[in-house]
């Protein structure tokens, strides 16, 4: 008897609920139009927007822009070692012999650093 009940709640209940509510018909596309890229190109087209008004290609000379020259500070741009980090760099002869101060600057030149 009980689920008797509990069904016929149920059932109330679902017939209430599909009387009272009401879709919402208008949906989230309601202010929006649909259409392929060709019907958007052909409306175009047709409304004459394809086709400027005005020639505004001197906008993109690039001659015309002027860049402020900045000075720019030699000493700043050098290298300057981090003196956090130590370098090492192990070299060793296949002579046995020991380096030369030329043979260090030959090796580490202006081009290598």
């Amino acid at each position: 008897m009980t689920i008797y009940i509990i069904a016929g709640l149920l059932i109330v209940g679902l017939v209430v609920f599909l009387l009272l509510w009401k879709p919402n018909k208008q949906t989230s596309s309601g202010n929006y139009f649909f259409s392929t890229q060709s019907e958007s190109n052909e409306r175009i087209q047709n409304l004459g927007l394809d086709k400027t008004s005005e020639d505004a290609s001197y906008i993109l000379d690039s001659t015309k822009l002027s860049f402020p020259i900045t000075q720019v500070d030699a000493a700043k741009t050098g290298y300057k070692a981090e003196p956090e980090k130590d370098w090492v760099i192990d070299l060793i002869s296949v002579n046995g012999e020991s380096f030369k101060k030329d043979d260090i600057s030959r090796l580490f030149d202006y081009d290598w650093r």
